[in-house]
């Protein structure tokens, strides 16, 4: 089939656009810059966070990462669910801020202790968090369950 003037022809059509994206499209990109380093190095992941549980009352000990420089205060993070209902298998969890540990220099290991209900099953991370209000990457999550009864 031909396409004459009387006749629309998409072929072509499409063949123009496309032409016409294919001739502005590198244009359109800009000049790429170098990539710009950070401004100040990465928080330190907390490391060896271990739990234990007496009564009502969770203890959490861990201990600073590598460089503990920038590191202001640790904050401690919960998420909390019942026994019988247990969150789905990949299911994100939703933690909360319950309570943070001011950094020390020279310190080797921080505590924080944390006052629960009996009944639920908890579960811990740590998170540096410098000056400026930045975050660094959170210490591998801890599941605190109650005592088997």
């Amino acid at each position: 089939m031909r396409c004459g003037a009387e006749r629309h022809c998409p072929g072509a059509l499409w063949a123009t656009l496309i032409f016409c994206l294919l001739m502005v499209g590198p244009c359109a990109c800009g000049r790429k810059a170098p990539p710009v380093p950070p401004k100040r190095p990465p928080l330190p992941q907390p490391m060896e966070l271990i739990a234990w549980r007496e009564g009502d009352t969770v203890g959490l000990s861990w201990r600073p990462g590598a460089r503990d420089r920038g590191v202001v205060r640790y904050a401690v993070l919960r998420s909390q669910w019942p026994i019988e209902a247990p969150p789905c298998e990949g299911c994100p969890l939703v933690f909360q801020e319950v309570g943070s540990v001011e950094a020390a220099p020279e310190t080797d290991a921080y505590t924080f202790t944390d006052r629960i209900q009996t009944d639920l099953v908890y579960s811990y991370k740590i998170e540096p968090r410098g000056s400026a209000g930045d975050r660094g990457p959170a210490s591998r999550r801890i599941v605190v369950a109650p005592a088997a009864r």
